[in-house]
C-alpha cells in the first residue's frame, strides 16, 4: 500500500504525517526571506544612496512670538499698518492649548488678550494706543502661559517697552 498522495490544488507529493509538505514550505520561507534580504542592500554600503533627511538645525521646538513684539514695537511707533500685517496669532493657539491642560485660567486670559488685540487690529476706529496697550497685555498673558507651560522665565519681547 502506498501512503503517498498528492494534493490536487498544487500537485505537492506528501506523506501521511505532512512531513514532505513542510519541508517544502520551509524551502519557499527560507528562500522569500534571503531574496528580501538581498534586496535590502546588505553588502558594500559605498553603493547605497541614503535617501534625503529634512534638516532639524533650523526649526526651532519653541514657536516664534516675534511678530507680537514687532507688531508692538509698530505699534508704539504710531504704526498701524505694520503692526497689522507683523502680527501673527498662530504660535498663540497652539500655546493655549498646551496651557488649558495645566492652569484654564492663564490659557483664558492668553485667548482673551488674543481676541482683543486682533479685534483692534481689525476694526480702523481703534486708537493706536488700545492697540499698543492691548498688545502688552498680549505680550504679558504669553509671557505667563510660557511660564506655566514650559517653565520659560525669558520673557517674549525682549527689550522692555515704555
Amino acid at each position: 500500500m502506498n501512503h503517498r498522495t498528492y494534493v490536487q490544488a498544487d500537485w505537492i507529493p506528501t506523506t501521511q504525517g505532512g512531513r514532505l509538505r513542510r519541508a517544502r514550505t520551509f524551502q519557499v520561507v527560507a528562500i522569500t526571506i534571503g531574496v528580501l534580504v538581498g534586496a535590502c542592500g546588505i553588502g558594500d554600503s559605498s553603493e547605497r544612496v541614503a535617501p534625503p533627511v529634512e534638516s532639524t538645525a533650523t526649526q526651532s521646538t519653541e514657536p516664534d512670538y516675534g511678530s507680537m513684539c514687532v507688531a508692538l514695537d509698530a505699534a508704539l511707533a504710531g504704526n498701524v499698518d505694520v503692526a497689522r500685517s507683523a502680527f501673527d496669532h498662530g504660535p498663540l493657539h497652539v500655546l493655549a492649548d498646551e496651557a488649558v491642560q495645566i492652569d484654564r485660567g492663564v490659557a483664558a486670559e492668553l485667548l482673551r488678550a488674543k481676541e482683543a488685540v486682533e479685534s483692534d487690529l481689525a476694526d480702523d476706529s481703534t486708537p493706536i494706543a488700545t492697540i499698543a496697550e492691548d498688545l502688552r497685555v498680549l505680550v504679558a498673558a504669553t509671557d505667563a502661559a510660557r511660564a506655566t507651560t514650559a517653565g520659560s522665565s525669558t520673557p517674549v519681547c525682549e527689550q522692555e517697552t515704555p
